[in-house]
């Protein structure tokens, strides 16, 4: 087992790009524009997962990716953003409530 992998699986987001500014991955919302992380989906990130683990992250390979039912949204590095889409800041209120609690 490599020291970023635990028997509780590996992470998306390892410590060392964690501390990265800007941060390495983004959200795209269901009507395509793009938005910073807030801390919960940080943390959700940066959480070790198994590979056949149910509730770890989307994380979408290309930004027209679509999920399993077809929404554009979903976590994307931020490299992986196509340059004429603006990043829109941390939304006030907690844009995903509904993500695992620990």
């Amino acid at each position: 087992m490599s020291p970023k992998e635990t028997s509780k699986g590996r992470p998306f987001v390892q410590t060392s790009e964690a501390r990265a500014i800007p941060y390495p991955y983004i959200y795209v919302n269901a009507d395509g524009s793009a938005r910073e992380l807030g801390e919960d989906e940080r943390r959700y990130l940066e959480t070790p997962f198994m590979p056949t683990d149910g509730a770890r992250p989307y994380i979408k390979i290309s930004y027209s990716q679509k999920n399993g039912w077809g929404e554009i949204k979903g976590f994307l590095k931020r490299s992986q953003l196509p340059h004429e889409i603006k990043i829109k800041p941390v939304p006030i209120q907690n844009p995903n409530s509904s993500l695992p609690k620990e």
